[in-house]
């Protein structure tokens, strides 16, 4: 089974989010789920995002090392949004990372600093229409990851333009694409683990 570290949106980790984990620590991984706001909540995206630009994702990321040191490094680094920033810069930078899930965002490499480790697999998921996503970024990210080591990365594309669409909580949910992104995020970890 895999080590998994969730990173949660900027809504605040929220109990979608440990929910989320709970289901799959009973599946036998073993998950973290730090939490960078301090304990903070939102029910509004617009608000949640206010505060997460006005910290900054390399400010969160920062304030996670320690906490990030402190769990085994084959880690396999999951975020929900402005959590999938973390969970990609931890998976590019950490050494012995196993691998990077992206929900609802995809950051170009570079933008952190340096490229994507070559044959660390990626699985990001996003919805077709999400107002939040630049989904030619996203497309370009998976192909030059995909040029360097054929088939490790993935992108998942769901109908609709609802965002946090995993989240139970969230005006975005949609039942059928979380269900159907848990069942892919699944396989991933039982492929890596």
């Amino acid at each position: 089974m895999a080590t998994v570290v969730i990173f949660h949106s900027a809504l605040g980790l929220r109990p979608s989010v440990l929910d989320f984990a709970e289901e799959l620590r009973s599946e036998g991984h073993d998950v973290y789920t730090p939490d960078f706001y301090g304990g903070r909540h939102f029910d509004s995206l617009d608000d949640g995002v206010e505060y997460g630009d006005g910290v900054g994702p390399l400010a969160f990321v920062e304030q996670m090392k320690p906490v990030i040191a402190e769990i085994p490094k084959d880690a396999v680094y999951l975020g929900f949004s402005l959590g999938a920033v973390l969970a990609q810069y931890f998976a590019q930078y950490r050494p012995g990372a196993r691998g990077a899930i992206l929900l609802h965002a995809v950051v170009d490499p570079s933008d952190l600093g340096r490229p994507w480790p070559t044959g660390m697999p990626l699985q990001a998921h996003t919805a077709e229409g999400d107002p939040w996503v630049e989904l030619p970024e996203a497309r370009t990210v998976v192909a030059d990851i995909n040029e360097v080591t054929p088939g490790s990365a993935t992108l998942f594309l769901y109908p609709g333009d609802h965002h946090l669409f995993m989240d139970e909580a969230s005006d975005d949910y949609d039942p059928e694409s979380a269900q159907l992104a848990a069942s892919r995020i699944r396989e991933f970890l039982a492929a890596i683990g």
